[in-house]
């Protein structure tokens, strides 16, 4: 049996299923029941945060022949029609002929065409077009919007799954509602229908907090002999140390919003034990060198994919990490 995607079959179908985009989807629904729908429209933003979904949900609607909320109610025979996908008066993407001969149209449309314009590289149209759409950001959905997402589809397919498998997975969806679901795929097939923790790092190969925190108490303390030892042990177990050095820049960068920020965890969505553990370590150092640690491993993580030496790299970027201070101090 083929199977279905979970980004494909748990694609939104009303405005109320879309995550994330309240402020576009309560708009769109306003306008078709208040009767006042401009002709064209411009979604832009990254991929994956519901443009191509609200753009049919939004061409349903406006067909649709007893809508009540704004919604299409997925029942009439026009929505029955259009969620076939092979309706002529939907046409889904543009040649670059086409899109150059658009011009015109939007200038002067018939009364009965709506356009709807999705992109993720807006700084690519022409002025022109801009001036003439009514233009929807769209935002990156949350790390505890995507993990409620994920338990629900998870309680309807009967996967079994622990709230800090769920977390990881949406944070390496890194806003994206369909990465998001893709990753989620990747780690149930490996989980056997059991998605845990532990499971989850393995498919990710993403790092442990209680690894990143004990790295981080080398670098902080100096301990060049532990740092080496720490990155011969990750090496011979054969952990990514290009992700590793991603994970290491985005710790810095966790450590230096605890003590920065206001309300912290509201931005970093962790475990309480983890975060304790964060706020613990970010009281030992300051920040600049957070700051610096963050530049040191974000630029090695770019080298790291495309060096012959990833240990040899990582060692390096670490000791400079520890070093550097130290230099200027004498």
């Amino acid at each position: 049996m083929e199977h279905l995607a979970l980004y494909r079959k748990y694609r939104p179908k009303t405005f109320e299923e879309v995550i994330g985009q309240d402020h576009i989807t309560k708009t769109l629904a306003n306008q078709i029941l208040a009767g006042k729908i401009s002709h064209a429209y411009l979604f832009t933003g990254t991929r994956g945060t519901g443009k191509t979904s609200i753009a049919k949900i939004f061409a349903k609607a406006v067909n649709c022949e007893n809508t009540q909320t704004g919604s299409p109610c997925g029942e009439c025979e026009v929505c029955k029609r259009l969620a076939q996908d092979n309706d002529i008066n939907i046409v889904h993407m543009l040649s670059d002929s086409a899109f150059n001969a658009l011009l015109k149209t939007l200038e002067e449309p018939p009364k009965y065409v709506i356009f709807i314009l999705a992109t993720t590289e807006v700084h690519k149209l022409p002025a022109t077009i801009l001036s003439r759409c009514v233009r929807f950001d769209f935002r990156l959905v949350s790390v505890a919007d995507l993990s409620k997402l994920l338990a629900r589809i998870f309680d309807k397919e009967g996967i079994k799954y622990d709230a800090e498998a769920l977390k990881l997975i949406a944070s390496a969806g890194e806003g994206s509602v369909r990465d998001t679901l893709s990753i989620a795929d990747c780690v149930n097939a490996y989980s056997n229908g059991n998605v845990t923790k532990e499971n989850t790092l393995k498919v990710l190969g993403t790092t442990d907090y209680d690894l990143l925190v004990e790295f981080f108490d080398k670098i902080i303390q100096k301990d060049i002999g532990g740092m080496l030892s720490l990155i011969n042990e990750m090496d011979s177990k054969g952990k990514n140390l290009s992700v590793f050095a991603k994970d290491v820049s985005k710790h810095a960068r966790d450590l230096l919003a605890i003590k920065t920020c206001k309300n912290p965890n509201e931005i970093l969505n962790l475990p309480n034990d983890v975060f304790a553990k964060f706020e613990e370590q970010a009281n030992t150092t300051n920040e600049k060198n957070l700051i610096r640690y963050m530049q040191l491993f974000s630029a090695a993580e770019s080298e790291l994919r495309y060096s012959l030496s990833t240990r040899l790299l990582l060692e390096t970027t670490s000791l400079s990490a520890i070093m550097e201070e130290e230099v200027k101090k004498n």
